[in-house]
């Protein structure tokens, strides 16, 4: 995935203390605190809270594009534990759902002993759908941060956006 820095005149808005990260010219969008550190790959985004590897938390995004089609068959809850028990990893909290506009979200948190640390983490993994893409969120941070990433995670929840194409996201969207 490539990283691109915006022109600057952009029309992106992002709430205060945050910046925007645009994915596929639109296909996700989502703000994160402006602190943040990104780091693209081929496949997948990684941010950080900080630069590793003195970081705490990690949010890795990755984008599966997908058919036009009438999803209401396959729940987003359903398949989100699906990809979980493929992983043998197992919730400890319920799947939570929100259908918000034109996406869906399903999200839920497990916790693991990080093996190079030896020190309590939790991950928080999101699958989100619009009508032609999905997205994964995966949020990873230690235990003892539960309450600041919190607010973290429902801001980029919040602010998520799919299928949101621009034709230039260097500038955002056209304002007429």
């Amino acid at each position: 995935m490539a990283h691109h820095k915006l022109h600057p005149n952009h029309t992106w808005r992002a709430k205060e203390g945050h910046r925007i990260v645009v994915l596929d010219r639109g296909a996700v969008r989502f703000d994160i605190p402006e602190q943040w550190v990104v780091i693209p790959s081929e496949k997948l985004l990684t941010i950080y809270d900080k630069q590793p590897p003195a970081d705490d938390c990690r949010l890795e995004v990755s984008i599966f594009k997908t058919p036009l089609v009438n999803w209401n068959g396959l729940p987003l809850s359903a398949l989100l534990t699906s990809v979980l028990n493929s992983e043998q990893r197992t919730p400890d909290q319920e799947v939570h759902k929100r259908k918000l506009g034109d996406k869906e979200l399903a999200w839920t948190e497990l916790a693991f002993v990080d093996r190079q640390e030896h020190r309590a983490a939790r991950s928080r993994i999101c699958l989100a759908r619009g009508s032609g893409v999905h997205s994964l969120l995966t949020l990873d941070f230690w235990a003892s941060d539960v309450e600041p990433v919190s607010r973290v995670w429902d801001e980029i929840l919040e602010s998520l956006q799919l299928e949101r194409y621009v034709e230039d996201p260097t500038r955002g969207p056209q304002v007429h």
